[in-house]
């Protein structure tokens, strides 16, 4: 009840940090999320059985909010600086939520379908992750901006690739798991490598290059650009082959018959070459 009455929205004060993961700032948080996501994908259901147009200008319309959001926190956050934000890297997408927060909406108004390939269901995957394990957000018992920002950014990361998923107009298919692949791919050197050079430009750890938050089960010591791409490959292979069982046993049907038929041209060289040597 405390963080439903309290307010501190800079949330600054220090006798009040710790870790509230799956206590009453998490898990009323949480609640918010899931009712309002579930409202909003009801509505948007509904409203693209009645018009394909206005379901088009209703994805248009929140992926123009998604970059007008990601561009007035990074002014907020910049204006009052770190002391009362705990960022001081604003500018800079360096997490993986924080780049999908960009390359999705830029995938709806260019009506790209590479870009949403790569993009859609790893962006799912970090705001669930986001909200399952929400490592350094929920630190103080208060409402507070840090974490209300990391909220309706993940929030809006739930919101068009699930309308998409939803309404059909976005399939999961395991043929084009290998381009999520690639995307995945583009966070991991945004995350590793970029801002290791960046650090080098501007000052060492200023970027958190080699730490993504919700891998940190895995133990502090181990490198991002190794546990991304393992886990990620897992994860991501699991979730495009359950969402498309007939296609992914379609895929394991080509790979066997290639594998058999790269055997066949193999005895079938073998043989030429008894013959030739005969």
């Amino acid at each position: 009840m405390n963080y439903l009455l309290s307010l501190d929205i800079w949330g600054t004060n220090p006798d009040t940090y710790g870790s509230y993961i799956y206590k009453a700032p998490h898990l009323v948080s949480m609640a918010i999320f899931i009712v309002m996501l579930a409202g909003v994908l009801v509505g948007v259901y509904y409203l693209a059985k009645k018009s394909e147009k206005h379901y088009q200008t209703f994805l248009k319309c929140f992926a123009i909010w998604m970059l007008v959001f990601e561009i007035v926190w990074r002014v907020v956050f910049l204006i009052l600086g770190d002391e009362k934000t705990n960022i001081d890297y604003p500018w800079y997408p360096a997490y993986p939520c924080n780049l999908n927060a960009i390359l999705i909406p830029i995938a709806v108004l260019c009506n790209s379908k590479t870009m949403k390939h790569m993009f859609y269901v790893f962006g799912i995957v970090g705001a669930v992750l986001m909200m399952v394990y929400p490592t350094d957000i929920f630190t103080q018992p208060y409402i507070a901006l840090p974490p209300i920002k990391s909220l309706v950014q993940h929030w809006n990361l739930f919101v068009i690739p699930c309308a998409e998923i939803l309404t059909h107009h976005y399939k999961v298919r395991f043929r084009n798991y290998w381009v999520a692949w690639l995307g995945m791919l583009v966070h991991v050197i945004n995350s590793t490598f970029i801002t290791w050079f960046l650090n080098k430009i501007v000052g060492d750890s200023v970027f958190p290059y080699l730490d993504y938050i919700f891998f940190r089960f895995f133990g502090d010591t181990e490198p991002g650009y190794v546990i991304v791409p393992a886990v990620g490959t897992l994860v991501m292979g699991a979730i495009f082959a359950l969402s498309d069982i007939k296609g992914f046993k379609a895929c394991m049907a080509q790979g066997r018959d290639f594998i058999k038929n790269y055997k066949l041209d193999d005895e079938e060289v073998d043989n030429k070459e008894e013959e030739s040597n005969n």
